[in-house]
């Protein structure tokens, strides 16, 4: 997915057609990250010799399991705890701004390495500060760097089960993350089933939600009509 999409500076996908009009909340300009510095911890001898493994057969010693914490971005005093399981990598980011742990997978998916960024939850006090940005800009920076073939990641605005309401269905797509428009789920627990056709209607060139948030008139209506994406992948 990092290949096939033409990019920004920041390495962010534009929307077809429209170079250069996306808008994100990221800064002007490159920032360069480099490997994260942040401790990371395998309990077990064991568990570190299968982790050992699980790394090598994805990423053919292009990176270590100390390296793990660059691939979800976390910052250097972060701490980061890696459970294998099988062929797949469980792991948390635990960090003083962040509402308990950042959780991300990693995995082959038809020969190729996918990150599926689970849950990450900013502190309210840290909200503003840049870090969820930066998080996120080093991990795209050193999942490219890793041949990482991209990120996935349930963009959420509602929970019922917990009663709460998520603005990553908004926030992500303002960072790079998309998903076709036919892909979205308009299933029995839908909040708004037809929003597809809606969307054909209002915006009827957008093939993906980067094409409705390409402009201003489409960021403020998603931010008011959008729902969670499934799908998300940056």
């Amino acid at each position: 997915y990092f290949a096939e999409c033409e990019r920004d500076k920041l390495g962010h996908c534009l929307p077809s057609g429209r170079a250069g009009e996306q808008k994100t909340d990221q800064p002007k300009g490159k920032k360069q990250y480099g490997k994260s510095k942040a401790k990371v911890a395998v309990d077990l001898k064991q568990e570190r010799r299968l982790a050992e493994e699980i790394i090598q057969s994805m990423f053919h010693g292009k990176i270590s399991v100390e390296d793990i914490g660059s691939l979800v971005g976390a910052p250097d005093d972060a701490e980061i705890v890696v459970e294998p399981d099988r062929d797949v990598l469980h792991v948390s980011m635990y960090h003083p701004s962040l509402e308990g742990a950042c959780k991300n997978l990693i995995y082959m998916e038809r020969g190729k390495v996918v990150v599926h960024l689970d849950y990450i939850e900013i502190k309210k006090e840290a909200q503003g500060s840049g870090i969820g940005s930066d998080i996120f800009g080093r991990q795209v920076e050193q999942c490219i760097e890793a041949g990482v073939n991209h990120i996935e990641a349930h963009l959420a605005k509602a929970s019922q089960e917990e009663g709460r309401v998520y603005n990553g269905y908004y926030t992500w797509p303002r960072l790079g993350f998309d998903q076709k428009i036919s892909d979205i789920a308009f299933d029995n627990d839908a909040p708004k089933p037809g929003l597809d056709v809606e969307i054909s209607h209002r915006f009827p060139e957008a093939k993906t939600v980067q094409d409705i948030m390409s402009t201003k008139e489409g960021r403020d209506w998603w931010k008011e009509n959008g729902i969670d994406l499934y799908a998300g992948k940056f």
